[in-house]
This record gives C-alpha cells, sequence and structure tokens, in this order.
C-alpha cells in the first residue's frame, strides 16, 4: 500500500541530523492536493523573508545554509567598542596664536566588528550592504567594488580557514577562534558616521554557486592607441597614448594635443604622478623634454639647460618634502639617468649608469627623496639608488649640480637566488608607499618571479615564484601602476590573472581569462596596473583593433542550484542517502538562491520549494520519488468498466466535491527576494478578471510568502499557476479500482473515461488498499495548461538596483587673496583662506568632500565640509594686462578650457557684470590672484570658451594684472562653492599641508597640497594717484588712500573707513625704476615729505625724476600692497 509504504520509509529514515530535522512524512500529509494545505492562506510556514534581512547579535543564534545566491542578514560574532576620535579646529586667535577665538570639537566613530552569516563553505562574497546602502559589490566588471574607506575581509567558511588577523590581536592568539565552517566578514573601522554613529544593520549577497566572470571588458566607445604608449593620469581620470587623451572610464578618445600648442617633433605624452603635469617622452622625435599642462592643453616649458641631454626614456618622479617635483629619465639608450626640475623643465644633472638598464621609479617624499633604477650586471638584478635633495640646482656659472648623488650598485640580487638562472628579463612593478617597499619582477627562461626590498636598506621581504608562468615585463610604461591598497596584480605570458598580496606575497586570486590576441608583439609588454579598482588596463592588440580593453580581478557572479541538488542536500540532512532518493525530475529546474534561515523539519523547508515549483514526492520502488506536475505524462485511461460502486445508495462510480467560490481566492500574491532589485523584496499577483464580465464571485486574496530568489516573470508565473491549480483541484473525486491497478500511485495522471463520452482529467492525492486488495484512490482535477505560463512582469520603477560609483579626487584650491566679501573679515585677530573644491572633470561623480589641514603632514585636523563644486578651467593663453585697472578691458579677451562646470558659463549684462555677477579669481602656478568680472561669453565648441567685457584686478588685486601665463587656472567665485575658512595669525608665512577627500574615500589617498599664505587678506590695498612736486628745497609726496572694505560709495559723502587700528605709511625712496632703495620714508598721512638734506644726501640734488613705493601699514601683517610710481620732476 502506497501511503504505509511511504510512511515506513519516512520512519525508518528520521533522525535527530541537522538541528532536529525529520522528513518523516505520509502520502495523505504531504500530498494533499493544494486546495487543503494546512490553512486557508497559502503563507507556508518554513522560512520566511523576514529571516533574511536583519543583523542579529545573539548568542547560539541558528546558522543559516545556502544555495544558489541570496542576500541575508548576518549574526554579530565579534566586536570592538566603538572608537571616539576627538578632533578639533580653533577659529580666532591674535598673532601668535594668542587672543580669543571659538574652538570646534568635533566626533567621529569607527567600530571594528565580525558578521557572521552562516555555514559555509560559500563560493564569494557578492555585494554588502549598511542599513540598506550598497557599499561593496564585486558582481561586475565595473570600476569600483567598495564605496573607498572600506576595510574588510571575507572568510568563506572552509574547514581549514585560519582565525582573522585583528580578532587575534584583539583575544590573543590562544583564545581566537577561526570560526571554521562559518561564513564570516570582518570590518576594520567602519566609519559609523552614514549610519547614525551606531553599528548598521548588515546584509551581503553570497554565492554557493560562483562563477568567475568573462573578466575581459572592451568599452564600445574605446579607440586605437600607439602599442607602445600608454600612460595613465589617476587623478583626472584620463590616459595618454601619443598625443591623444582618453577617457579612463569608457576608453573613449576625448582629445588630441596639436603641434601648434605644444610644438613640432613632440614624441608621446607622458604623465608625471607627482605634479600632474604631462612631458614628452618616448622614443619618437629625440627632443628635449618638455613641460605640457593638462588643463589648457599648451606648452609650459621646454629644457633650455646647458646640459646636453635630449632624449627621455620612461621616467619617474621624485618629491621633496619643500614641495619640489623632480623627473627622473633615462636617455642616451638605457645607459644614462637624467633630472629635470618639474615644471620647469630645466635639466639639471646627467650621468652615465650602466647598460641594460630598466626603469625608474621614485620612493618617499623627504628632505632627500630618492629614485631607483634597476639594470641587469652579470647574473643580478642591480638597484641604484638617486638621491635628490630639497633644493637641488645646476649653476651654470661653476657648470656644476649641487644636491643630486648617484648611488651606483646600492642594492644587488643574484638571479640564481632568485629564479635559478643566470640571466632574465626585470622590471621595478612599483614603489608601496604603505610600507616603503620596491616591489620587482624578473622573467627567466623556465623560472620566473616576483619580490619585494626594503626601500631603505634593499633587504629582500618576501619572493613569489611563478615557475610555471611568467609575469610581464613592461619597460614602456614605467612608474605608472597604481599601488594602493593590500595588493598587486598582473596578467601572465598564458593570459592567467594573477594577484598577490603585498604583505607578503601570497597569491590571492589566479584565473585564466579570455585575453585576445594576447602574446609578446601584441598585449604582453603594454599593461598597467590599477591598484585602487583591482584591474589591469593593456593595449588589446590586432584581434580587438589596437584598442584598449581592461580586465578586472575579484569580480563574481553568483549562480543557481539545482532543485535536484537542494533536495538531495535536506534530505541529506534528515538521514536519507542519495540513494533513497529519485530526484531526476528536478534536475532540470535552477533555484536562483534559498536559504534556510530558522529552525525547521525537513518537511517545511521543502514545503516552500514545492510551492514555487509544484512537485509532489511519492514512495516508488522503494524510493522517495520528486515528481513535477507540469513533466507528467498520463499514466493510465480508465473506463467506467474498471470501476467499482463508490456509494451503494447512489450506485456512483465517480463521486465528486466541489469547493465552494467563496473559499477560493481571486487574487494570489507571491512575495519574493528580487535579484534584480538587489535582493529585496518584492511581489508579483495575478487576479481573475472580474470584468465586462464576473468569472467567479469570491473577493479572497492569498498570499505565498517564498523566501527564494527569483525573476519577476518566475514570481508571476507562480502566482498565476497557483490561482488557477486552486481553481482547478475544487473538484476533487473518489473512485475504486480493481487490484488491477495497484501499479498507480500518488502523483500519476490518469483520465477516466465515463459510458457518456465524458473525461475526468485528473491527478491521485492519496491511494488506499483495502483487504480484499481493492484501490480507493482520491484525486483532483488535473488541467495541465495551469502548469505552463508564459506569464511576464513588470518588476516596477521602485528601488531600482544599486551602483557604486566612481569617486573623483578632489581638486582643491586655496586661495591666499585679499577679502572677496566685507563679512569674511575677521577683526584682524584671524587670517582668511578661501577654500574651494571640485572633480577633476565634468563626467566624474564627486559627493563632495571633507577638508583637511596639517602643520607636519602627519597629524591632519578636519577643517570643514565642500558639496558645491566649483567651475574651473585653465587659461590656453595668458591674460593679457591692461593699465586700466577696475574698468571694463574691451581690448583683451580670455579663451579657458572649462574641466568642470563649463554649462554655467554665459553672457550677462553690463550692470549684471558690475554688480558682482560673472566673478572670477585667475589663479597662477605660484599663488597669486586677479580677481575679475566677464560680460560675454562665446562657446567655441571645442571644449573652450572666450571671455570679453573684462572687469579687471577686482578686491585689490590690480597687482597682478601682469603676471599672467598660459595654464592659469580659472576658478568660478560662485559664492555656494567657496568658504572663507579663519585660522590663527601664527599661520602666516609657515606652510601648511591641505588635503581634499572625497567623501567615502581615505585621507591618506588625497592628494595632498602645500601652501604657504602670506595674509593677503589683511593687506591694505595698494595707495593710488601716487604724485611728487618739488617744494622748495623739498619734494612733496602725495597719495589717496584705499581700503580693504567697507569702501562701497553710497551717496557720494561718506568718510572712507580706515580698517586698521591706525593710519601709518612707509615709503621708498628708490635709486630709479625697480631699482635699490635709498631711504625709507614714514607718514601718519596720506603724504610724506622728501626732506631736501636727504635729497642731496641720496641724490647730491633734486632729480630729474623720482622713483618711489608707497606702502600703507597693518598692526597685524605689516606692509600692505605696493603702489609704485616714477614721477618727472622737471
Amino acid at each position: 500500500m502506497a501511503t504505509l509504504a511511504i510512511a515506513a520509509v519516512g520512519a525508518g529514515a528520521s533522525s535527530a541530523m541537522g538541528l532536529g530535522w525529520s522528513i518523516g512524512w505520509t502520502v495523505g500529509a504531504f500530498i494533499g492536493s493544494a486546495l487543503f494545505s494546512s490553512s486557508k492562506s497559502s503563507t507556508v510556514e518554513g522560512q520566511r523573508l523576514a529571516d533574511l534581512a536583519v543583523t542579529t547579535s545573539a548568542y547560539g543564534a541558528y546558522r543559516k545554509w545556502g544555495f544558489g545566491t541570496i542576500r541575508m542578514g548576518g549574526n554579530i560574532i565579534w566586536s570592538q567598542d566603538i572608537e571616539e576620535v576627538r578632533t578639533e579646529s580653533r577659529d580666532g586667535g591674535g598673532k601668535g596664536g594668542g587672543g580669543g577665538g571659538v574652538t570646534t570639537v568635533n566626533y567621529e566613530y569607527y567600530c571594528s566588528f565580525a558578521v557572521g552569516f552562516g555555514e559555509g563553505p560559500a563560493d564569494a562574497l557578492l555585494q554588502i550592504y549598511a542599513d540598506g546602502k550598497l557599499i561593496y559589490d564585486a558582481t561586475g566588471t565595473g570600476a569600483v567594488t567598495d564605496v573607498g574607506g572600506l576595510k574588510c575581509r571575507f572568510h568563506p567558511g572552509s574547514e581549514t580557514q585560519l582565525p582573522d588577523s585583528l580578532i587575534e590581536a584583539d583575544v590573543g592568539n590562544d583564545d581566537c577562534p577561526a570560526y571554521r565552517g562559518e561564513v564570516y566578514v570582518v570590518f576594520e573601522r567602519l566609519p559609523l558616521a552614514n549610519f547614525g554613529n551606531r553599528i548598521p544593520n548588515i546584509t551581503a549577497t553570497l554565492t554557493y554557486a560562483g562563477d568567475t566572470l568573462n573578466l575581459v571588458a572592451v568599452e564600445d566607445g574605446s579607440a586605437a592607441i600607439t602599442r607602445t604608449q600608454l600612460f595613465v593620469d589617476w587623478t583626472r581620470g584620463h590616459f595618454y597614448s601619443g598625443l591623444t587623451r582618453f577617457s579612463y572610464a569608457s576608453q573613449a578618445a576625448v582629445a588630441a594635443f596639436t603641434t601648434d600648442g605644444i610644438g613640432t617633433n613632440v614624441g608621446g605624452l607622458w604623465v608625471g604622478q607627482r605634479d600632474g603635469l604631462i612631458y614628452s617622452g618616448g622614443w619618437i622625435g629625440y627632443q628635449d623634454l618638455r613641460c605640457i599642462d593638462p588643463d589648457s592643453m599648451k606648452l609650459l616649458a621646454i629644457n633650455d639647460s646647458e646640459i646636453d641631454t635630449d632624449y627621455i626614456a620612461p621616467a619617474c618622479q621624485v618629491e621633496t618634502s619643500d614641495g619640489q617635483v623632480f623627473v627622473v629619465g633615462l636617455p642616451t639608450y638605457y645607459s644614462g639617468c637624467a633630472v629635470w626640475r618639474g615644471r620647469t623643465a630645466k635639466c639639471l644633472w646627467a650621468e652615465a649608469v650602466s647598460n641594460n638598464l630598466g626603469n625608474a621609479v621614485g620612493g618617499a617624499v623627504g628632505s632627500t627623496a630618492h629614485a631607483y633604477i634597476c639594470s641587469a650586471n652579470g647574473g643580478s638584478l642591480v638597484l641604484h639608488r638617486l638621491a635628490i635633495e630639497a633644493g637641488a640646482l645646476y649653476d651654470p656659472d661653476l657648470e656644476e649640480t649641487f644636491g643630486i648623488t648617484l648611488e651606483t650598485d646600492w642594492a644587488a640580487y643574484g638571479l640564481a637566488d632568485l629564479i635559478g638562472e643566470s640571466t632574465g628579463s626585470h622590471q621595478i612593478f612599483g614603489y608601496d608607499a604603505s610600507d616603503d617597499g620596491l616591489i620587482l619582477q624578473v622573467v627567466g627562461t623556465n623560472a620566473h618571479c616576483t619580490f619585494k626590498v626594503d626601500a631603505t636598506t634593499g633587504a629582500v621581504r618576501w619572493i613569489a615564484r611563478h615557475d610555471d608562468d611568467a609575469p610581464f615585463v613592461s619597460h614602456c610604461v614605467a612608474d605608472q601602476n597604481r599601488i594602493v591598497g593590500s595588493a598587486m596584480g598582473f596578467v601572465t605570458g598564458s593570459a592567467m590573472a594573477v594577484m598577490l598580496d603585498l604583505s607578503d606575497g601570497s597569491q590571492l586570486f589566479r584565473r585564466p581569462v579570455e585575453v585576445p590576441d594576447w602574446d609578446w608583439d601584441g598585449v604582453y609588454t603594454l599593461q598597467v596596473w590599477d591598484g585602487l579598482y583591482h584591474s589591469v588596463l593593456y593595449h588589446a592588440g590586432a584581434a580587438l583593433h589596437d584598442r584598449i580593453a581592461r580586465v578586472w580581478f575579484n569580480r563574481a557572479e553568483g549562480g543557481g542550484a539545482t532543485l535536484a541538488d537542494i533536495v538531495t542536500t535536506i534530505a541529506g540532512r534528515c538521514g536519507l542517502e542519495a540513494g533513497d532518493l529519485d530526484v531526476t525530475g528536478l534536475a532540470a529546474v535552477t533555484v536562483p538562491g534559498y536559504m534556510i534561515g530558522r529552525p525547521s523539519t525537513g518537511r517545511a523547508a521543502l514545503e516552500t520549494l514545492r510551492a514555487a515549483y509544484f512537485f509532489d514526492p511519492v514512495e516508488q520502488d522503494g524510493r522517495i520519488a520528486f515528481v513535477r506536475r507540469a513533466t507528467s505524462a498520463v499514466a493510465a485511461r480508465i473506463t467506467q468498466d474498471d470501476l467499482a460502486v463508490v456509494d451503494k445508495d447512489t450506485g456512483e462510480f465517480l463521486s465528486l466535491t466541489i469547493t465552494q467560490e467563496i473559499e477560493l481566492p481571486r487574487t494570489v500574491s507571491v512575495s519574493y527576494l528580487d535579484p534584480d532589485n538587489d535582493y529585496e523584496q518584492n511581489s508579483q499577483s495575478w487576479t481573475r478578471p472580474t470584468n465586462p464580465h464576473e468569472t467567479m464571485f469570491s473577493s479572497e486574496a492569498e498570499t505565498v510568502e517564498l523566501a527564494i530568489a527569483m525573476t519577476a516573470d518566475t514570481a508571476i508565473q507562480i502566482a498565476q499557476t497557483t490561482l488557477y491549480a486552486k481553481w482547478a483541484e475544487r473538484e476533487e473525486y473518489k473512485r475504486h479500482l480493481s487490484w488491477a491497478w495497484l501499479h498507480l500511485s500518488p502523483t500519476d495522471l490518469t483520465d477516466t473515461v465515463m459510458d457518456d463520452g465524458t473525461v475526468y482529467a485528473t491527478r491521485i492525492t492519496n491511494a488506499d488498499v483495502g483487504a480484499d486488495l481493492t484501490v480507493e484512490q482520491n484525486l483532483v482535477r488535473h488541467i495541465a495548461a495551469v502548469y505552463d505560463s508564459d506569464a511576464t512582469a513588470d518588476a516596477g520603477a521602485g528601488n531600482r538596483s544599486q551602483t557604486i560609483q566612481v569617486r573623483s579626487q578632489t581638486r582643491l584650491f586655496v586661495l591666499d587673496v585679499p577679502l572677496l566679501r566685507d563679512v569674511d573679515d575677521g577683526g584682524g585677530n584671524v587670517t582668511v583662506a578661501y577654500i574651494g573644491a571640485s572633480a577633476w572633470s565634468d563626467d566624474a561623480y564627486w559627493p563632495g568632500c571633507r577638508i583637511y589641514v596639517s602643520a607636519d603632514d602627519t597629524t591632519y585636523d578636519a577643517v570643514t565640509v565642500s558639496d558645491a563644486a566649483v567651475a574651473w578651467g585653465a587659461c590656453t593663453h595668458a591674460l593679457g594686462s591692461t593699465d586700466r585697472p577696475w574698468s571694463t578691458d574691451e581690448d583683451n579677451t580670455l579663451t579657458v578650457r572649462m574641466a568642470v562646470g563649463g554649462d554655467s558659463l554665459e553672457s550677462v549684462s553690463q550692470r549684471a557684470m558690475l554688480n558682482g555677477a560673472n566673478a572670477a579669481a585667475i589663479l597662477t602656478a605660484n599663488g597669486e590672484v586677479e580677481v575679475i568680472g566677464y560680460r560675454d561669453v562665446v562657446d567655441n565648441g571645442d571644449g573652450t570658451f572666450t571671455l570679453s567685457g573684462l572687469l579687471r584686478g577686482q578686491r585689490g588685486t590690480e597687482w597682478a594684472i601682469g603676471n599672467h601665463a598660459a595654464g592659469d587656472l580659472f576658478l568660478r567665485l560662485d559664492t555656494s562653492a567657496w568658504q572663507a575658512v579663519k585660522q590663527s595669525l601664527d599661520t602666516i608665512g609657515v606652510e601648511r599641508f591641505w588635503r581634499g577627500v572625497t567623501i567615502g574615500t581615505l585621507l591618506e589617498d588625497a592628494t595632498r597640497q602645500s601652501v604657504t599664505r602670506i595674509g593677503r587678506d589683511l593687506m591694505p590695498y595698494a595707495a593710488v594717484h601716487l604724485a611728487a612736486a618739488v617744494d622748495g628745497g623739498d619734494i612733496a609726496l602725495t597719495w589717496v588712500r584705499r581700503t580693504r572694505m567697507g569702501g562701497a560709495w553710497q551717496d557720494g559723502t561718506e568718510t572712507m573707513p580706515l580698517n586698521e587700528e591706525a593710519e601709518a605709511w612707509e615709503i621708498d625712496v628708490l635709486d630709479g625704476p625697480a631699482g635699490d632703495v635709498l631711504r625709507t620714508l614714514s607718514s601718519t598721512t596720506a603724504s610724506a615729505t622728501y626732506a631736501g638734506a636727504d635729497i642731496v644726501t641720496d641724490f647730491g640734488a633734486i632729480p630729474a625724476s623720482l622713483s618711489f613705493v608707497v606702502y600703507q601699514l597693518s598692526a597685524v601683517i605689516g606692509r600692505g600692497f605696493p603702489a609704485a610710481a616714477t614721477i618727472d620732476l622737471e
């Protein structure tokens, strides 16, 4: 008898394994029709959606286990106390830091903790969400895997995993568990500011059926490049090949340098990683080194040194602690070394080194900075170290260089020790600033290695050997690899993506990649590592039309699990073996994701799956078979002659029971996890039509809650199938058959043909055998088409999937300029720096930044937050001078190439400009600023704009009118984008280090900017209308005073405010225009007398003309801006 046999099998296999789970079903209990489930609602009491979404912290919490790919909450298994970081910023204070002021105290909070997600092993961690916000994503070939500033480690839950280093340091080596068999993630100092300063609710998308993505991505818009030239501007998000600029994000060509802008006979463009400027380099042209401004795309300087070296091979840059940047290159066919000063391109030093030089990389910033050059010498790889001191220079009179020293053969490493061979190619992969280490690579004939040495001592720290495959050795992209984070990567000669841990050289990742045309002649010698986004940029070769492509590391995608595997695993937890089951009918069904999230019976765990995939278990031939209703064929055709009477009183051969319509649902809704919506809960419904005519009379609605990941189409198909199956199965039948039909089992489909021709299509739900071997069967109506739904769904437009955007580094502007607004004045107790920030380009995502300042480049204090971007660009030519400041300059125009905010440039009326509209600052390379207004704007259609109707020398900046050059920065002075940051007076004349840290990134990754302000906001304006006249034997000097603020002429009768403690002046008498100072006069009014006796001493008699400079004095800062004049006295 089927019922008894199944019960026996279930009872015999029940056990307490898997937290007391037991299948233990009977046919009657488990295979009842969908209509007569345990309650009217089809909500299955098994796995619940709510079980998957909440982070808990409970001892003894249930350990979830999953299939396919699913998002779930976790349980905090370890945590340190929340860390409070206190920072102070001070506004105010007198000279030397004294006086009053306001101290602002800020608090930031961090926490280190570990979240366990259940039983392992999991194949991969795909995503992490904190309070529903995506903070980590490794699901595709996107540039970013985390939001920045996120430090976490994934432990997949293997039985061999080791304790986490952070937990071990906290609890001790002897007491630290490895949590073997537990999937968990450790978060190290997670910033809590975005989560209400508390540990956020952590959910993660894990895959137990992960698959490696095709890691190669070629952007559709990418253009062809020169095979030997690939230089990346990491800061601006560009790269260069030949004279063409490409977008790093899209690989599309965005601009091209022209020879009329940078000169003829120019080879490829090389990007300085320290100063962000572009230099000509490569093998083409044998030209002098040229420095090119990347913003204006114009030539800044060309080497005119007396040192003869006109060939720059791949180079690096070093930076000394005073902010000077030097270019180090390898001229003369890789046998010599030369040093140029950045920006000026002037050669300071050149010397022969060795034949067969490799490449050069720069080391740490310091009072003495170092560059390292590798070469081969016999059976050794040799490092030469170049020391460059702050202030290094070349004296053309002495024909001697000072402050540059070459240490040849600084360190040597035997190839036999490294690779067991005597010859090999070599390169320095890069410099790791996190531990002052140099990474080198050697490629031999059959053996190869990557190794790391100490940049101070030269000692080897670790060696990673690659005897089975060669790493790349690329001389043409020297010092371009972005070494950040804890890993480095490359693609080997056999197209194997390899990633190493920078701390010990251990292998983190090794996967084959499908790279077209990957060979020595194509792409093997040209690739650049991006440690921020874990990818390799490379030349894709002829197979991809010489375009740029990228290989992504640490990316994965989640797969599904077959329904057969899930059922087998659940049954196995109940003590059943694979031989006890027949799951062949389920093998073709893939479940995207399913999670057991609470203590449950095996039956309850399977009920959720059964409700979604419409299968029934039955005992067949001593095994439990799982049969899908949608795939079953009709097992038998039974005629009325085969039937025995069911009811002797009525003589019925087939009894029928029909459920009332009012008990059946009009609508069935399916709640599920939507992978296309970040695995958030979604719902799909199917309703029987009510218009234009009623098709039934019910208003019931039922919900099927499925803790299963599925598409919207699958969910609506389940809803439709469930609804129509309930209406079909409202018809229940009973029939009696002879023992000849004992072979029929529950789940079999049969047709019952009556004498009048009526055919009843049914599915057997239960079968009992009587003492006389007659068979009583219970059946429900079966309509095969119900299980063949092709319904499609609208997934909705609500919560759409999140992405992590590439964050631009911050372009920070620190202006030392006279007061831009009167209200910014600090009353002489502080000095004001104007701070603005922006992205590096319009197509970059910039969420704002935090601005920090430091006195020692070690300890940084938070100053302010900026979230309004400055519109900025670069001047393509020098703004011409004018002798009419403070009035409209109709003679000069200014052409700017906008990097950010070009759409904000628009023409205004003359009156609007005079009232303050269209104000801008022109910032020179040495920090001088002219404030202008502009009236008219013409869009030139090539990314440049021409401005005319210029109001010159505003806010006391007329002194900067004649100091401009191509490459000056153009900064719109929008009020919302600039902040007046007050600093104590003791910062004047002292170097300060500023960093603009893009929100969601780390302070140490931000570009450092060194600024020494002279306090121009406190300097009295230059006087005007200087005059000199002979007065007897004396000379009377007069001028008109101006004021730093409050100088608006409202009605023509005001007295101009002084805005200083007292009126005081100094007048330097010169021996001629721009000459030496002969005498300094003092005055307390806007006039002075140059006494006759002094005139005789200085000149012997009254001169024909007199040159003098007038300064108004400030009690805080001393002399103000100069006003100079030469006056004829005859």
